[in-house]
């Protein structure tokens, strides 16, 4: 696998073939968007694997505005930019000769038929869970929306952004964009060069497409095919789940095309190693680090400043582009004030090599490996003379590393937390929490909420239930501490950041668990004992920070820690 930037600042990553097994078909695979481009991006790395292997050269893009390629939510004619890119991926492949399959999911679909309708060079077009109408899309994303619970509950106030723009699962939409998709006819579109057309259904909807009665009527073969299981691979980050049969299912059908090799196209530029970006360039980052292969994205500014670099890791088990895009927007705004900025998979997250099945539990992301990774990339970004003193900020795990590489790595000049689920792992600490609820449902307070209607019998139930997990967890783990790098506990690492000088900015969300356990065991209310600790609520109840308000606050707090760590000395809050 390696990474290119086609025309238009499209970042895509290649996975070649073995020269001996490859197919006269080449692949580029179009994500769908927001949440579910997020959610679905190690099983598209899966796939596109499988593909090579079985001789099929794939490349992967990001659509404009979306993960590591260029833009940004603002930017017009956003179905026009994505749509433009499809095409460029496809020529791309088409210059090396044969044919070219696009293979697109869900909104991704959309650009992939306007771009084929515009004349990009593609012969075989793969459409799964893709909308049957660009109404239906857009009436999708308002409901989706509309549904989101994270404000409801949260006290925010009204929605700051224009009117007509859409908030999905923290990923922006504009007003313009939004009646693009809805005017958008597929039954009008001219399928241009493809010869067939494969759709996939979603999973309890139907396979039929508006598009395939159309196309039919014009020369097109068109199959549907199952494709359930697409839903399942969404609901959770930590696990790959490709859908059993999709790829063979897939394989299969390109396996059918007709045989012989269409003409070389010509790209309108050959793909670049660097992406250009206001104050200096973003280029791939790669080293192996003690797990495998790390992958990340370093902007390098024109005019570096004093030998500081931020480096900004994984959130959970999302990739380097961080919640929302956050990574991706800080990064860049940084490198425009001439800081060499880094955004990292650490290892089986994102492309970054590792053993996956090492995630599929929260203990996955504490273990000392973790830790190991992050001081192997400080180490290749000063032997690359990217800096030699480093900031660290993350979300969640992202954040416990930071907190135990910022306490114990003299060269890491200040960390930026934002809701780090834990700071101090041990294995027992899940039922310790719920030990604490369970002790809060079944005080005298709890039964008075219960007589009132407060708490339901369900929950009562569900109590109970928690408290049998309880004592079976403690009576197996007994509270083992995971202690890789000799912090004790959040005072020890914080009385060590203070001993270094190091500032720390630490921000929650409400409801936030680890809130929870500092005023439980009084560390919260000796906050002043360390005056390099900015403590910030953050608005919202969202641990992913998926309201604009808290988007924008979680931006504020991490330009606080980089110019925190730029500065001399910190002055006390």
């Amino acid at each position: 696998m390696h990474a290119e930037y086609l025309s238009g600042g499209v970042f895509a990553l290649r996975h070649d073939s073995d020269p001996a097994r490859r197919a006269s078909t080449a692949v580029v695979l179009v994500p769908p968007f927001g949440s579910e481009e997020v959610a679905s991006y190690r099983e598209r790395r899966w796939l596109a694997r499988q593909l090579a292997d079985a001789g099929y050269p794939t490349l992967r893009i990001d659509l404009p505005t979306t993960g590591d390629s260029i833009g940004a939510a603002v930017d017009p004619d956003r179905l026009g930019a994505w749509a433009d890119a499809v095409a460029q991926a496809a020529r791309r492949m088409r210059a090396e000769g044969g044919r070219v399959a696009v293979v697109a999911l869900g909104l991704g679909g959309l650009a992939a038929i306007r771009a084929a309708s515009d004349g990009a060079p593609i012969d075989d077009l793969v459409l799964w869970a893709v909308p049957a109408t660009g109404k239906a899309a857009a009436r999708r994303l308002g409901g989706l929306a509309r549904l989101q619970p994270n404000r409801i509950a949260a006290g925010l106030d009204e929605s700051p952004l224009p009117e007509g723009w859409l908030e999905v699962g923290g990923h922006l939409l504009d007003a313009a964009t939004l009646e693009q998709l809805a005017g958008l006819d597929l039954t009008a579109s001219a399928p241009g060069a493809v010869e067939r057309l494969l759709l996939l259904g979603r999973d309890g909807e139907p396979a039929g497409h508006a598009l395939a009665d159309a196309w039919r009527s014009k020369a097109v073969h068109v199959e549907a095919k199952p494709g359930d299981g697409y839903d399942a691979m969404l609901e959770h980050q930590q696990r790959t789940n490709l859908p059993e049969g999709v790829a063979e299912r897939l394989l299969d059908w390109l396996a059918a095309a007709p045989a012989g090799t269409a003409a070389p196209v010509p790209a309108s530029a050959g793909p670049a190693k660097r992406l250009a970006v206001a104050g200096g360039a973003e280029e791939p980052f790669g080293l192996v680090g003690p797990q495998g292969r790390i992958f990340g994205v370093l902007g390098r500014p024109e005019r570096p400043g004093e030998g500081a670099c931020v480096v900004l890791l994984n959130a959970g088990a999302q990739r380097r582009t961080g919640p929302n895009r956050m990574w991706v927007e800080t990064a860049r705004r940084w490198v425009a004030e001439g800081v060499p900025t880094l955004r990292v998979d650490l290892a089986a997250i994102g492309d970054s090599d590792g053993d996956e099945s090492d995630l599929r539990d929260d203990a996955g992301f504490y273990r000392p490996e973790a830790l190991d990774d992050v001081r192997a990339v400080l180490d290749e970004l000063e032997r690359r003379g990217a800096g030699s003193r480093f900031v660290l900020a993350g979300l969640c795990s992202g954040a416990y590393a930071a907190f135990h590489l910022g306490a114990t790595d003299p060269r890491v000049c200040a960390v930026g937390l934002l809701n780090p689920q834990a700071l101090i792992w041990s294995d027992d600490l899940a039922a310790r929490r719920e030990a604490r609820k369970l002790r809060r449902t079944f005080s005298l307070q709890g039964w008075r909420d219960f007589l009132r209607g407060g708490i339901s019998g369900p929950a009562i139930v569900a109590s109970v239930r928690v408290a049998i997990r309880l004592v079976a967890t403690r009576l197996v783990r007994r509270g083992r501490v995971a202690d890789p790098t000799g912090i004790t506990s959040i005072p020890d690492g914080l009385d060590r950041l203070r001993a270094s000088g190091t500032p720390v900015l630490l921000g929650f969300s409400g409801q936030e668990p680890l809130v929870a356990d500092l005023e439980a065991d009084g560390t919260r209310s000796r906050l002043a004992e360390w005056p390099n600790l900015t403590w910030v609520d953050l608005p919202g109840q969202d641990h992913e920070l998926r309201p604009i308000q808290a988007q924008r606050a979680g931006h504020e707090l991490l330009d606080r820690a980089v110019a925190a760590g730029l500065s001399p000395r910190y002055p006390a809050p």
